[in-house]
């Protein structure tokens, strides 16, 4: 495959997993990554499963995801669980979120990002989800091309700054 990255999607599994209208904003996710990961490169690979980075580029290309498809909500980007916006807007979900995930900073078990895990209180991959609000906080005041060509210790840091405030939010 000479370093390229190839994208396959299931058909079978896609009509389980989605109707007709997610599939423009899943696409759209699936395609950034594969550009987020060429444009990042190796420390891209090394950071694989770590909390912080898998926080990012999820949540990256959620928000990217949205952005090209701006007549869906984030409930709409996000899929799945179905509920997962209104459960993380219950009052001190994403504080609880930011403090257990400042714990799992620099871990790499994918937790957070896993469909059939969660903890009490909060939805299964709750990890997209703070990536998605960090995303778009930092989208406010930037460009998408900024946000997509931010180091590994560029996003370090702000992860790190964003989950501190989240976790003071309560």
């Amino acid at each position: 495959d000479r370093g390229q990255w190839h994208m396959l999607f299931g058909v079978d599994a896609i009509s389980i997993e989605y109707v007709p209208e997610d599939i423009p904003a899943v696409f759209a996710h699936e395609q950034f990554h594969i550009y987020h990961r060429q444009l990042i490169g190796a420390p891209a690979r090394e950071l694989d499963n770590v909390t912080w980075w898998m926080m990012w580029e999820e949540g990256l290309a959620t928000y990217i995801s949205q952005r090209f498809n701006p007549t869906l909500d984030a409930q709409r980007v996000l899929v799945f669980p179905k509920d997962i916006v209104r459960t993380m807007r219950v009052r001190a979900a994403n504080a609880h979120a930011a403090k257990l995930m400042l714990a799992d900073f620099g871990k790499s078990d994918g937790f957070w990002f896993d469909a059939r895990r969660s903890v009490p209180g909060l939805p299964p991959r709750a990890g997209y989800y703070m990536g998605y609000l960090l995303a778009s906080e930092l989208g406010r005041d930037h460009s998408l091309n900024w946000l997509a060509h931010l180091s590994p210790e560029q996003v370090k840091l702000q992860a790190r700054a964003f989950l501190q405030a989240q976790a003071k939010s309560e």
